[in-house]
């Protein structure tokens, strides 16, 4: 169970999703599915983004949401292309790229190869690079 410091903020409003600068990506949603990817989360990617789907115009759009950031990205499938907009100070979907693909490249390594390491300042997780 989370305990209650652990819970995101609450969503207020939703942003403007129409808005934002638009590019295509290489990097489905579904890479976000992947337990490994949420394991090794980018240090820089708030911990307290906040994902959603939103069924909008017959097509499903794929929504990360930092409040306390105001920073946003959504991504939604094309046939075969994803694209991607995003708004506010950090470019949420760049740090899903950076990682999946780093990790991509890395072989994709399993359980066995990540370290978890814990201090007062807060916790990383890593795999290890052969």
């Amino acid at each position: 169970m989370i305990a209650r410091p652990q819970l995101p903020p609450p969503l207020t409003l939703l942003p403007d999703i129409d808005d934002g600068e638009e590019r295509t990506t290489l990097v489905a949603a579904d890479a976000l599915d992947d337990w490994r990817y949420a394991l090794r989360r980018p240090t820089r990617r708030p911990p307290r983004t906040q994902r959603l789907t939103l069924n909008q115009d017959g097509r499903t759009e794929h929504l990360l949401i930092d409040v306390d950031a105001r920073a946003w990205a959504a991504a939604v499938q094309d046939g075969e292309t994803w694209t991607v907009r995003q708004g506010g100070p950090t470019r949420l979907w760049d740090h899903v790229e950076e990682t999946v693909t780093r990790w991509r490249v890395d072989g994709a390594p399993g359980l066995d190869q990540f370290e978890i390491i814990v201090t007062p300042e807060g916790q990383t997780v890593a795999w290890s690079r052969v």
